[in-house]
């Protein structure tokens, strides 16, 4: 019998204190649902007095899988290394494993910290690593639309698509635990605005909802993952409530359609799934997109998002949030949660079993186990992989 495929997952360890490493374990839970033997190794989270590691052992335990950190010797007897972050170099030096590069990031947000001086060299980061490092032998983006902002820094040959990230829809689903929303917060529409906040932050969602508060009665916002950057980003940072946002959550609370404000928190499954839609200005499959119809509830995004019907035009236009958050409550009212199996239909896309053939399909590439390369750029092949 053929052993089985053995991958090492470099990552921060960090639940629900980091999105990189929740997609991260997804990683690692769709490869143990495949049959490969999955491995988690901690790269440390970055703190103002250095970095923070976890020990070997360390457990991730939750409902539907434990993730437990692994030793660097451990993973030195994988067959393949899948990059999350950056590896030490020590550790590469002493191993001679092919590497696949997963591209978390939007190029933007890449590129905007950098030419700013606001944070890491990262575009410049991802350049050197497509281009003059031989051992990465993919750079894996799991949104199709970030191809053509990849290709000025990733050859061809080297940049993968994967058309939808994975979720742990064993915790991201229809049934489980529900929040109990904070007494004076549940209202008879409730919506929910829960992306991390980076440059494009929910600002004009925020306004698109008091608009649509107009025509939807019992409107109330709840806005989660409200937060400035803390010095430790191991540990959540408070949510933002204070400052120019203050000015606008008054305004909200005047309105009467004012929430909950919260930061990041474990459980976000049960808030997921106590929201009847998630309201983002993402124009892309974030996680919040994907975690929330996983639970079964609605999301209207920025145009051209894929995965929801009810995606708008002018991500900067406030009263085209509106419009498209009074139709989806329009259609909720007639059709109700599930929209008559849109909901579900969408999830579909983010099943590990349909996430591990596609990865599947990479691994066998950068080992020498498929029959040729594929013709056409990987972005491009790997589009339709089953």
């Amino acid at each position: 019998m053929t052993a089985p495929l053995k991958v090492a997952h470099f990552a921060p360890y960090a639940p629900a204190a980091c999105g990189l490493y929740e997609s991260a374990r997804d990683f690692v839970l769709a490869d143990r649902a495949a049959g490969r033997e999955a491995l988690f190794v901690d790269l440390g989270m970055q703190r103002e007095d250095g970095y923070k590691f976890n020990p070997p052992g360390t457990r991730d335990e939750r409902r539907s899988g434990t993730i437990e950190v692994a030793a660097y010797p451990a993973a030195a007897q994988a067959d393949v290394f899948v990059a999350h972050s950056c590896l030490p170099f020590d550790f590469l030096a002493s191993t001679l494993q092919p590497v696949v590069f997963v591209l978390h990031g939007r190029p933007v947000d890449c590129l905007r910290p950098e030419f700013y001086r606001r944070g890491a060299n990262a575009y410049s980061i991802h350049q050197e690593l497509a281009n003059h490092w031989p051992r990465v032998k993919r750079l894996v983006t799991l949104w199709p639309e970030h191809v053509p902002f990849w290709e000025p820094i990733v050859p061809p040959e080297k940049l993968a698509v994967i058309p939808a990230p994975p979720v742990d829809q064993g915790l991201y689903c229809v049934t489980g635990p529900t929040h109990e929303w904070d007494p004076g917060t549940r209202g008879r529409f409730n919506v929910l605005v829960a992306d991390s906040w980076r440059e494009d932050d929910p600002y004009y969602v925020v306004h698109g909802a008091m608009l649509a508060a107009r025509e939807i009665p019992g409107l109330k916002l709840h806005i989660y993952g409200a937060e400035k950057q803390g010095p430790d980003p191991a540990k959540p940072a408070a949510p933002v409530t204070s400052g120019p946002w203050e000015f606008i959550y008054a305004h909200l609370r005047k309105l009467g359609i004012l929430g909950e404000v919260a930061g990041r928190m474990r459980g976000f499954d049960e808030v997921l799934r106590a929201a009847d839609v998630v309201l983002t200005h993402n124009p892309s499959c974030s996680r919040v997109v994907a975690e929330a119809l996983s639970c079964g509830t609605p999301v209207v995004a920025a145009a051209p998002n894929p995965f929801t019907p009810f995606a708008y035009n002018g991500q900067h236009d406030a009263a085209a949030v509106a419009e498209a958050l009074v139709a989806c409550h329009a259609e909720l009212q007639e059709h109700g949660r599930g929209l008559d199996g849109l909901v579900a239909e969408a999830a579909d896309a983010f099943r590990f079993d349909t996430f591990a053939a596609r990865m599947g399909a990479i691994y066998d590439q950068v080992l020498g186990r498929s029959a040729a390369e594929p013709a056409a750029p990987a972005a491009l092949a790997l589009k339709g992989a089953a």
